[in-house]
């Protein structure tokens, strides 16, 4: 873990997609899964499907920032891999 890509949100925003790794990921929905969420008890955490331009399905670690820095908050991905057996249904 540890990509920490960052973005600005608004208030009662979420992440819809990011680029990485010359790829365009798209949120489609929250995972079932939660093995990519840290213990960290400061920050919302969200463990998200995603489509890629590749065609292929991801699962995408991405935790809030439960404060405003400067007045902004923040949506940070953290962890992105491979959804080996696709969507759960």
């Amino acid at each position: 873990m540890g990509i920490q890509l960052r973005y600005e949100m608004g208030i009662d925003e979420s992440l819809k997609g990011f680029e990485f790794g010359g790829l365009v990921y798209e949120i489609l929905r929250e995972s079932r899964n939660r093995d990519l969420i840290s213990a960290n008890p400061f920050h919302i955490q969200k463990q998200y499907m995603a489509q890629a331009s590749d065609g292929k399905q991801y699962e995408v670690y991405v935790y809030y920032y439960s404060k405003f820095e400067n007045g902004k908050r923040f949506a940070v991905v953290d962890a992105i891999r491979l959804a080996e057996q696709g969507f759960l249904k």
